[in-house]
């Protein structure tokens, strides 16, 4: 076990203030928390072998799942900064072994007043029969100003399931680009899920990238954008049917509400076997004050 006292009571501060639940700090369930490029707790979570390395600007984490492993609860990660930097950089993977059944809940925290650019590359294989879920929440600051740019590299073996779903929660969204590629086995299932707010002169843009590529194989990709006053966003779905049997589906919806606010929604469906199966519906509409107060 890792921990720096001094440098988790000013996160625990500075993170709480965006949102993040207090309870979390309170009970220490954090498996992983950094601060830029400072581990400030690492704590093992059983079946899982863990390794993290600071870098100059940020950390570098390799993540194993041992096969069979399967934990109730899940393992808390935290990635932030409680002050501007030029550039912040987390690089990592993960492998989920054969039968392991996890979920990974994962906390972007930006805080109040923080600029910078968060650069972050993530591989992510789920072995044979495995289920893992990986759930990623994004917490900022009215002032805060991050662009963010993701790009997650996802191989679901044969009979595999996993889940992703990107949400920003809390504060500003910046510039952010989240991208994310899938290959998919079969009789394997990924669902990949996002939910983003713009606002002010925000600028998002998201690509989901699916190859169908085993008998069976199966997936969804689903994004929920609300973008206000000026800001822009773009969705990109394209998802391959390669393999017999193989059924997809991609649905977007964008809520618009502003003058100024440009949105784009960029449905591709790709099919290269006469029984597979890949289908898409977007939509894009405003949404009164009542309507959008109940969905904030």
């Amino acid at each position: 076990m890792t921990i720096n006292l001094e440098l988790l009571r000013l996160v625990s501060e500075r993170f709480s203030e965006l949102g993040l639940p207090r309870e979390l700090f309170e009970n220490s369930s954090f498996n992983l928390l950094v601060d830029l490029n400072r581990v400030v707790l690492k704590y093992p979570a059983p079946g899982v072998r863990s390794e993290v390395h600071e870098t100059p600007t940020g950390v570098l984490t390799r993540v194993y799942v041992e096969p069979g492993a399967c934990l109730e609860e899940p393992v808390f990660l935290c990635f932030g900064a409680t002050k501007s930097a030029e550039v912040q950089t987390t690089e990592g993977e993960i492998i989920v072994g054969e039968g392991a059944d996890i979920k990974f809940v994962v906390y972007g925290a930006m805080a109040e007043g923080v600029k910078l650019l968060h650069r972050n590359r993530l591989k992510i294989t789920v072995e044979e029969g495995a289920r893992f879920e990986f759930l990623d929440f994004h917490y900022t600051g009215e002032e805060t100003f991050v662009e963010l740019d993701t790009k997650t590299n996802v191989r679901v073996r044969d009979g595999a399931y996993f889940k992703s779903l990107f949400k920003h929660v809390r504060g500003r969204a910046g510039k952010l680009r989240v991208s994310i590629e899938a290959e998919v086995g079969a009789g394997a299932t990924a669902v990949l899920e996002t939910k983003l707010m713009g606002k002010k002169d925000d600028t998002l843009y998201v690509e989901d990238l699916v190859h169908l590529n085993g008998e069976g194989a199966r997936a969804v990709s689903k994004s929920r954008v609300v973008a206000l006053d000026s800001a822009k966003a773009e969705f990109v779905g394209k998802m391959h049917g390669n393999a017999p049997h193989s059924r997809g589906h991609i649905d977007c919806s964008e809520i618009i509400r502003g003058e100024g606010v440009v949105l784009k929604a960029v449905p591709v469906v790709v099919v290269r076997d006469e029984s597979a199966k890949v289908t898409h519906v977007a939509a894009i509409g405003s949404i009164d004050r009542k309507q959008l107060e109940t969905l904030m």
